[in-house]
């Protein structure tokens, strides 16, 4: 059988995993709730869990840049004798972190939109073979009855 012919879940890489005991009956559970397989709701929760792990990276190393600002700025103060200037109030750092979660976000939107433009597009493969199964299979009967 040519890879034209399969459907596009028998070309997809396969990966076995052991489970601790009751995670299978757990991810049963959440797929039945969800209206998914058990495959989609495991690939679901990965890709989530991917999405905001990178969310959660980016908002680390935002409010890390801040804080080195912080201490530039406190350091520059500081060494032209200045008048010391207090450090950002709870409402400010508040303030910076927000602007860096939509960042953010707005990225992560931006990846989730390219994972299902992806998704859409094997799905459109699958109803093309599909189309082009049935049309096969019409011509063939029209040529068996033809043929009688």
């Amino acid at each position: 059988m040519s890879d034209d012919s399969k459907y596009p879940s028998q070309l997809a890489e396969r990966f076995q995993i052991r489970m601790p005991d009751g995670l299978r009956d757990r991810i049963r559970e959440a797929a039945e709730k969800n209206n998914r397989s058990m495959n989609a709701e495991i690939i679901h929760r990965l890709e989530d869990g991917l999405v905001l792990a990178e969310q959660n990276m980016t908002l680390k190393n935002e409010l890390l840049n801040c804080r080195e600002k912080i201490t530039r700025l406190e350091t520059s103060l500081n060494s032209s004798n200045s008048a010391t200037i207090e450090p950002p109030d709870a409402a400010q750092l508040e303030a910076m972190v927000e602007s860096a979660a939509k960042a953010a976000a707005k990225e992560a939107a931006k990846e989730v939109a390219e994972l299902l433009r992806g998704r859409l597009e094997g799905l459109d493969i699958k109803v093309q073979r599909g189309i082009d199964g049935r049309i096969k299979n019409r011509d063939t009967e029209l040529k068996r009855r033809k043929g009688e």
